[in-house]
């Protein structure tokens, strides 16, 4: 807008400075009644409009208002009178507002009726095609010219002010020869105008939008703000240098892609000195209390190099042979063995998922026949059964005898053929959806028990056959909660979360489900357990009649999936930074305020669906532990919240040594392993690895660069260790997704087979010493494994003659060629914050050693060897969260005798229980369990004979 309007004198025809060149002043139709007193001026810098009562529908509501809106604001038009024809004003608006709705270009024979209800929209969208052109050529004429886009750069008002200043002076005013934009076009009005309207009508249809959207609920803001509180207050989530150091908890980062170079060059280069000091982690800028104290103990005292140096080289790895003749292979042959497995094509015949469980004569028909389809039919071994429950009495008894259900296992299985018979019966009398039951289980017991063993072993396998069918599927895959939901890390709040361009993908996922397990709930939040909850219902809401109003109600939940069971032991760790499904939302502080003021709907909903859990059974039995180990009373005690007897605890301060092992942050962690992988290299006879992370950032200085490469926690930095130290023989874990297709997800394990570096590294490696510290100018385009359980190598066949001469048997050979995967460099974006905010572009491997684990990590784990648990905690972590980690911690080990403690916590906090308010909610689902044991006892009792 660069018009403003002004007062005339009196008697005046002209405004007062109408005769000085710097004003342009444009009248008034004499039908405007202003006329005589008043007159527009064109103003030295564009004005601000205001639009009062001006109201715009988006384009997505009402597109011919919202076109008709756009063109009134940004279309030139001019009101043409004829001065041979008599009209008045209205008539003269109209005529000039006719080409608002006329089309310039229309198509023969359409139908009028059918054009006129589009009208603006399409004479909008033929003259935006004319302004985007004229809008392009009034950019490039003003860069031409080098101007500053302005009204009074147009060759229109250069003219005017040119005839202005002429006549002011007397003198003709032209453009000297000396100006070198002379001959270069200037920019016209009509074009200029044309730049203006192409910003403006983006900008109406913003504003318009936004005014369509409703403003956030109070409580969806106070959901939000409640998120963000307890991530910033929750204890023990901070690490050194400010880093979370929960793996929940990342920092900003993108998506990973292909590097820009086979080889990256790694810029910060560390010389002899500096390579120590990174992998003993001395390049970080602070350390808080908790690490402080961990160097303080006297075993990372000790000099490791110093250590390292007097341990002999004491055994080789079993594949020691394979791995000196991968990296003997001349560049020639390492191209034609290992150039199929690197592309990363699995051949359609040869590739054969992990842990199938098909039996040998399938597998051999698919070798003779490369197109049958992986869930061809065939006949099967067992015969076909009228129910599923014959079906589920059958696998139970044909478990091997180290296998077989114990009792508290056979009562809950027998509960759960009941189930399939009931909705097995349902579907197969056509019965409507909403007419079915629907059966909620929750299944307790502590690590160990068999809850995995009886859901993936037998419930998976009875579920998908409960049709009876004689047929062979394909397996069931484990989703987490947010893949099942289609849905990324967002707000959780119902409003946030409609299916949009997911809708089809729900459907499709959804609509034929029938059992549901949800496995370790104790780490589900309330609002991802709503989460699934409300996506389930969006992906089964046409077919099974539920929706967002009744999914609330009994019955609807997870849009009427048959079947829902949840596994877990809720003396496990509790969801991180979230509101727990057990949390008490009554609770209040010392002061007698509540401690979680406001919570979202969507929480207590999740609460209400989860405690309103009909059918409980609980485990209590273990089979984890070795019978009559002491372990087992020690955790037991610690479940119970009883005192230690005296000898017990005594068997437990034995275990107080020095040593290595599990951690709960990866402050301590990262230092285990620098040492584990340093020993390790010294006693297989190998060089280590410093694989450094190619770190690519231009405000980035060395020693913030070391300092960076020194976070100990890989999840805080696009799930790349910065500094990790790694051999050939040692086994890793990846930490991210990679390839799903073929089973590369989080905490695949696998043993690094080669490296392929840089043929400057090769030769440098290729000399080096037995646990000699190597460090690569060039970053590895990529890591040779052998993946535990893998068999899909598509280029295996090349790589069996090299296995084959340094195995003992062939079946050896060819599981082992089978096994090789190419673990590629990936490239990330990292933001962090030093002294500065950086943005880092990170190549590396997202993978870590697969022997040390976090306590959240270790969930669900059984570790069967020897295992050192640094106890320690972050000065404000309270005692309820520490002793659901340090519970976690010992209750992954097998035997007292494999279990070593760094910094152990006082008596007290082991035996005074979990929190009162989760051990509450326990006793009562424990209570109900009874009550379900006794009600499936009492089924199964023989009646006695009328």
């Amino acid at each position: 807008m660069w018009v403003y309007r002004i007062e005339l004198p009196p008697r005046a025809e002209r405004s007062v400075r109408a005769a000085v060149p710097r004003y342009v002043d444009v009248y008034f139709d004499p039908a405007y009644k202003l006329y005589q007193t008043h007159a527009q001026r064109i103003s030295t810098e564009p004005r601000v409009p205001m639009f009062e009562g001006f109201t715009m529908p988006p384009l997505t509501l009402d597109s011919e208002r919202n076109a008709m809106y756009k063109q009134v604001q940004c279309r030139p038009t001019a009101i043409l009178a004829d001065e041979n024809a008599e009209q008045d004003a209205e008539t003269l608006v109209l005529e000039a507002f006719k080409h608002y709705s006329t089309l310039k270009r229309r198509v023969p024979g359409e139908d009028l009726s059918e054009t006129a209800a589009v009208a603006f929209t399409r004479s909008l969208l033929e003259w935006q095609d004319d302004m985007k052109r004229e809008a392009t050529i009034a950019r490039y004429r003003f860069a031409a010219r080098q101007q500053y886009p302005s009204l009074w750069e147009t060759a229109e008002m250069v003219a005017l002010l040119e005839e202005k200043l002429s006549l002011a002076t007397g003198t003709t005013v032209t453009t000297p020869d000396t100006d070198p934009d002379r001959l270069k076009p200037r920019c016209t009005a009509a074009q200029y105008s044309s730049m203006l309207a192409e910003s403006r009508i983006a900008h109406l249809e913003g504003l318009a939008r936004a005014r369509q959207q409703k403003p956030k609920r109070r409580r969806d803001t106070d959901a939000r703000l409640y998120e963000e509180y307890v991530k910033i207050t929750t204890a023990g989530e901070k690490d050194d240098d400010e880093a979370a150091d929960n793996p929940e908890e990342e920092m900003e980062v993108s998506v990973a892609t292909k590097p820009s170079e086979v080889f990256q060059p790694i810029v910060f280069q560390a010389n002899a000195e500096e390579q120590k000091k990174l992998l003993l982690f001395e390049c970080q800028g602070r350390h808080n209390q908790y690490t402080k104290d961990f160097l303080e103990e006297a075993w990372i005292k000790n000099d490791l190099f110093e250590a390292a140096a007097k341990w002999k080289s004491c055994s080789k790895h079993d594949l020691h042979a394979v791995f000196h003749a991968l990296n003997s292979l001349s560049p020639d042959q390492r191209a034609d063995v290992l150039d199929g497995p690197r592309a990363g094509a699995v051949a359609e015949e040869e590739a054969a998922p992990m842990d199938t469980g098909e039996d040998d004569r399938h597998v051999f028909l698919k070798k003779c026949l490369p197109r049958l389809p992986a869930d061809c039919v065939r006949f099967s071994q067992q015969r076909v059964y009228s129910k599923p429950s014959d079906l589920v009495k059958a696998m139970v008894q044909a478990l091997p005898a180290n296998r077989r259900l114990n009792e508290d296992q056979e009562i809950f299985m027998m509960r759960f053929a009941e189930v399939l018979d009931i909705v097995y019966e349902q579907e197969a009398a056509e019965q409507p959806p909403d007419k079915r039951h629907v059966y909620h289980m929750l299944l307790l017991g502590q690590g160990g028990s068999g809850k995995t063993h009886i859901a993936e072993t037998l419930m998976v396998v009875a579920a998908k056959n409960a049709q009876a069918k004689n047929i062979s599927t394909e397996q069931v895959r484990a989703r987490t909660l947010h893949g099942a939901a289609l849905l990324g890390v967002q707000s959780l709040t119902n409003s946030n979360m409609a299916a949009g361009s997911k809708e089809n993908a729900l459907q499709k996922l959804w609509g034929s489900v029938r059992v549901l397990v949800v496995q370790e709930i104790s780490m589900v939040s309330a609002l991802l357990y709503n989460m699934l909850d409300y996506r389930a219902m969006l992906g089964r809401r046409v077919v099974f009649k539920v929706d967002r109003h009744t999914y609330t109600k009994t019955g609807c939940a997870f849009g009427r999936v048959p079947i829902v069971l949840h596994l877990g032991d809720f003396f496990q760790l509790r969801p991180t930074a979230q509101l727990s499904l057990l949390d008490d939302l009554e609770a209040k502080d010392d002061d007698g305020n509540y401690i979680y003021q406001d919570v979202p709907a969507e929480v207590q909903h999740a609460q209400q669906l989860f405690g309103s859990i009909p059918d409980v059974f609980e485990l209590r039995g273990t089979m984890r532990f070795k019978p009559g180990d002491p372990l087992i009373d020690i955790l037991q005690h610690m479940r119970s919240g009883k005192r230690f007897p005296d000898a017990l605890w005594e068997r437990l301060q034995a275990k107080f040594r020095e040593g290595y092992g599990m951690s709960i942050y990866w402050a301590s962690l990262g230092r285990m392993i620098c040492r584990r992988a340093l020993m390790d290299a010294v006693r297989l006879a190998h060089p280590l690895v410093l694989l450094q992370a190619a770190d690519v950032c231009t405000d980035l200085d060395k020693e913030t660069a070391f300092r960076f490469l020194n976070r100990p926690n890989p999840y805080g930095t696009g799930h790349m260790h910065g500094i990790f130290p790694c051999h050939v023989g040692m086994q890793v874990r990846l930490i991210a997704k990679l390839d799903a297709d073929k089973g590369m997800i989080q905490d695949t394990v696998g043993t690094i087979m080669g490296f392929e570096f840089h043929s400057q590294d090769r030769r440098r490696y290729s000399v080096c010493a037995g646990g000699d510290l190597f460090s690569p100018q060039y970053l590895p385009s990529g890591i040779w494994l052998s993946i535990d359980g893998f068999q899909g190598c598509s280029n295996w066949m090349n790589l069996m003659d090299l296995c084959r001469q340094h195995v003992p048997d062939e079946a050896t050979a060819e599981k082992l060629a089978r096994s090789f995967w190419f673990l590629p460099a990936e490239e990330i974006v990292v933001k962090f914050s030093s002294t500065q905010n950086y943005q880092v572009r990170r190549c590396g491997f997202r993978m870590t050693h697969a022997n040390f684990f976090t306590s959240t990590g270790s969930q669900g784990l059984t570790l069967r060897k020897g295992t050192v648990v640094d106890c320690a905690r972050l000065p404000e972590m309270d005692d309820n969260n520490w002793w659901l980690h340090l519970y976690v911690m010992f209750s992954r080990v097998t035997s007292l005798d494999d279990l070593l403690l760094l910094r152990p916590p006082p008596r007290d906090v082991l035996e005074r229980g979990p929190p009162t308010a989760i051990a509450e909610k326990v006793a009562a689902f424990q209570k109900r369990a009874e009550e379900c044991r006794q009600g499936s006892l009492s089924r199964c009792q023989p009646r006695a004979e009328p």
